[in-house]
């Protein structure tokens, strides 16, 4: 106390942290606030103490991420249509799938090449006060990093009995994440097994070839399904909505 200390660094960080400022509630609005400085609510509906009053976001979680806020929304709203209707209605969740032809499938040149780049940001000796320390990207960078995206939402399908075991698949791929292999070589429990030799009708003295796919080095090119004289392996868009009951 009343001492000042001289301490060398090469930057200094002003953490003052944050909270959300409740100065216009007061007691007889009968929302409680719990210890961490945030609104107490229900975390399955979002339901304060006060009946028919919702929170979500940073007022009710502490400091998340915007998509958060946005999800809190929706089961806010949820919440609020069961309140004043005196029912949940619940929600329907419609999956379609549609098959993109091989040919149309494309994506930017050079995609899988494009590295990640980090946002500009403030020299570290102009960090002073608030200054913002993250910058946006120009268009043209913000354009870049969005053709990095693989599309996950088109994935390959692959159908076993339309296959003829040609491996083009395999031997096309770039990133060699497709391999054929007999069932006896693959690793996997003897349950699952016994149950794809019983629904492909094995023969015994047949052997099985299976096709294996790591998904986590694919990178959604769709030169497989190109290459697949049997169109057995194929390129399908799913699309998934939620939507209440009516």
């Amino acid at each position: 106390k009343n001492e000042t200390m001289k301490i060398e660094s090469d930057s200094v960080v002003l953490a003052i942290g944050q909270q959300p400022d409740f100065a216009f509630l007061s007691d007889a609005d009968g929302i409680r606030i719990g210890p961490g400085g945030t609104i107490k609510i229900e975390p399955e509906t979002l339901a304060t103490s006060a009946p028919g009053v919702f929170a979500g976001g940073d007022a009710a979680f502490g400091p998340r991420i915007a998509i958060e806020a946005v999800a809190n929304g929706k089961t806010a709203a949820r919440s609020i249509h069961a309140y004043l209707g005196g029912s949940d209605p619940g929600t329907d969740l419609q999956v379609s799938i549609t098959r993109v032809p091989a040919e149309e499938h494309r994506m930017p040149a050079g995609y899988e090449r494009k590295k990640r780049e980090t946002a500009p940001t403030t020299d570290v000796d102009r960090r002073t006060g608030i200054a913002e320390v993250e910058h946006a990207m120009t268009e043209e960078q913000a354009r870049t990093q969005a053709e990095r995206c693989l599309v996950c939402h088109v994935d390959t399908v692959y159908d076993p009995i339309r296959c003829v075991l040609c491996n083009r698949c395999a031997d096309v791929c770039p990133e060699k994440c497709l391999t054929f292999a007999p069932i006896e070589q693959v690793d996997m429990p003897a349950e699952q097994r016994q149950a794809a030799l019983a629904r492909y009708g094995h023969d015994p003295g047949v052997p099985l070839t299976v096709l294996l796919k790591d998904d986590t080095a694919c990178i959604r090119c769709g030169l497989c399904a190109l290459r697949c004289p049997t169109e057995a392996m194929t390129m399908e868009r799913f699309h998934f909505a939620e939507s209440l009951r009516s």
